[in-house]
């Protein structure tokens, strides 16, 4: 409290704004152009929950050559289509 220079017990206004980036950390450029490019990929992107996709993108963050980013975000969706038609396929039978 002190360091917003508010004593307790004081009021305040509160406004609440939806956040405009709903994942809380920034997709980096080279997921971004992977995703505008290939709709089979952008597709699985969207299928797949927040945490899975936070957890690409910090993995791709962690990688400084970008062909690796590239090749760790496919393997990454591959792998994640996989489990998709895998549920799919056990929700059918």
């Amino acid at each position: 409290m002190k360091t917003l220079g508010i004593e307790v017990g004081k009021k305040v206004d509160v406004e609440i704004r939806e956040d405009p980036n709903p994942l809380g950390v920034e997709i980096p450029e080279v997921l971004f152009v992977l995703l505008e490019q290939d709709e089979k990929i952008k597709a699985i992107f969207n299928k797949i929950t927040d945490g899975k996709k936070r957890s690409l993108i910090y993995q791709i963050k962690a990688i400084k050559n970008i062909n690796r980013q590239v090749e760790i975000a496919q393997q990454f969706l591959y792998l994640e289509e996989q489990k998709l038609l895998k549920k799919a396929k056990k929700i059918s039978d």
